[in-house]
C-alpha cells in the first residue's frame, strides 16, 4: 500500500545518493597519487551512512526486504566503507583509498544478478572516468548499471592480448563480469557467444580456453532449445530446477566451472522467481521458496560468486528459516554446515569461531524442530 510504496521510494532515492557519491568519488580514485584526502573522507562517510541507512532503516521495508543475497551485499559493504573510513581518518590514505577503489565491486555484485534495478542514466555521462585502470572503468559503469558501456570495456580488456599475458587476474575477472551481465543482465546468448568468441580470439590462458569452449557449448544448446520463456514465478523455478540439474551433469567435480553458463542463467531465473512479483500469478509457497533458496545457494556456491563468495551461505540459512523442520529446510542446513567446515579448514583458519558454532547450533535446532 501507501507504506511500501513510500519505502520503495525511500530506496531509491538512497540509491540515487549512493550513485551521486560514486560519480563524485570517481575522479580522486581514478589517480596512483591521494590528491584530494578531504573529498575522500567525505566520500567513505557518505557511502558508511547510506550503506547503514539502506541495511537497517528502509530496507526493512524495500522492494529487496526478502533478498539474503543484497542484504549479505550491503552488510559487507558497509563494514569495507567503516575500515576506508577509520583508516582515511587515521592518516592512512593509500589503503583506505585502496578499499573505497573496491566499494564498486560490491555494486556490480547485486546489480548484475538480474536485469532488474534501479537506472543512474542521467549520472553516467558526467561521470569523469579519465584515468582509470580499464578494469575499473568497466566496473564503475557496471556499479552504475550503464552495462551497454561496461560492455564494451569488458570487451575490450579480453581482446587485448598484452592485458591476457600481463594481467590475467584482471583479465580472467572481465572476462567473468562481461559474460555474467550478458547472460544475467541481457539475458542474450547472442551477445554472451559473441562476447565469449572475442575473448578466444585473444591470448587466453589454456585453462580459460577450455572453460570458454565448454561456456560456448553450453550457449549453442540454451540457443538450440527453443524453450518457451518462463513467466511466473513457479515456471522460472522449474526452469531454474532443470538448469542446476544439468549443470552438475556437466561438471566432472565440485570446483569445475565448466557449467557457469547454467548457474548464471539459474541465479537470474531464481532471482526473479524469490523476489518479483508477477501480476495474476501465484507466488511459490513456503518450500518452493526454500527449494530456490537452496538452487541459488547451490548456484552461488558453484559460482564462487565474482565479488563475495560467502553469498551461498546466506542463502541456506533464509532457506533454514523458510522451512523449519522440514526436509527442504534440513539439507540447507547440512549444506551451510558443510561449506563452513570447508571454509575454516581452509582459507578461514583451521579453528571455527565460538560464535560460528553457537550460531549453527541454533540453526540445527530451527531445522530439526528442536527449539
Amino acid at each position: 500500500g501507501v507504506a511500501a510504496n513510500s519505502a520503495g521510494a525511500d530506496w531509491s532515492a538512497k540509491m540515487q545518493e549512493f550513485a551521486q557519491t560514486l560519480r563524485t568519488l570517481a575522479p580522486e580514485l581514478a589517480h596512483d597519487e591521494v590528491r584530494d584526502p578531504a573529498a575522500l573522507k567525505k566520500g567513505a562517510a557518505a557511502i558508511a551512512r547510506l550503506s547503514h541507512e539502506l541495511e537497517s532503516g528502509p530496507m526493512a521495508n524495500s522492494p529487496l526486504k526478502s533478498d539474503p543475497g543484497a542484504r549479505h551485499v550491503l552488510a559487507s559493504l558497509h563494514r569495507e566503507a567503516q575500515r576506508a573510513q577509520e583508516l582515511l581518518e587515521s592518516g592512512n590514505l593509500a589503503y583506505g583509498r585502496a578499499l573505497l577503489r573496491g566499494i564498486t565491486s560490491y555494486c556490480v555484485a547485486c546489480h548484475s544478478r538480474s536485469d532488474s534495478g534501479p537506472k543512474f542514466s542521467e549520472l553516467v555521462g558526467s561521470v569523469d572516468l579519465t584515468g582509470l585502470e580499464p578494469l575499473a572503468r568497466a566496473e564503475t559503469l557496471a556499479s552504475l548499471r550503464n552495462f551497454d558501456a561496461a560492455m564494451t570495456e569488458y570487451g575490450a580488456i579480453v581482446r587485448d592480448k598484452n592485458a591476457a599475458q600481463m594481467n590475467p587476474f584482471d583479465w580472467e575477472r572481465a572476462l567473468r563480469s562481461g559474460l555474467a551481465i550478458a547472460i544475467r543482465v541481457f539475458q542474450d546468448p547472442k551477445r554472451a557467444q559473441a562476447f565469449l568468441k572475442s575473448a578466444a580470439a585473444g591470448s587466453a590462458p589454456e585453462f580459460l580456453r577450455e572453460q570458454i569452449a565448454s561456456w560456448s557449448r553450453s550457449i549453442t544448446r540454451w540457443q538450440s532449445t527453443h524453450e518457451k520463456t518462463p513467466v511466473t514465478p513457479k515456471e522460472k523455478l522449474a526452469l531454474a530446477r532443470r538448469l542446476v540439474h544439468d549443470a552438475l551433469l556437466t561438471q566432472d567435480y565440485p570446483a569445475d566451472r565448466a557449467a557457469d553458463v547454467e548457474y548464471l542463467r539459474a541465479t537470474a531465473l531464481l532471482h526473479d522467481a524469490l523476489e518479483k512479483p508477477t501480476d495474476n500469478a501465484p507466488p511459490l509457497t513456503g518450500l518452493e521458496r526454500a527449494e530456490g533458496l537452496y538452487l541459488a545457494g547451490q548456484s552461488s556456491e558453484a559460482l564462487q560468486d565474482l565479488y563475495l563468495w560467502s553469498t551461498h551461505e546466506f542463502y541456506y540459512e533464509d532457506c533454514i528459516h523458510a522451512a523449519p523442520a522440514a526436509k527442504e529446510g534440513q539439507r540447507c542446513y547440512r549444506r551451510l554446515e558443510a561449506t563452513l567446515y570447508r571454509g575454516y579448514t581452509g582459507s578461514r583458519g583451521t579453528q571455527i569461531p565460538k560464535s560460528v558454532v553457537e550460531h549453527l547450533a541454533e540453526l540445527r535446532a530451527e531445522a530439526f524442530g528442536q527449539k
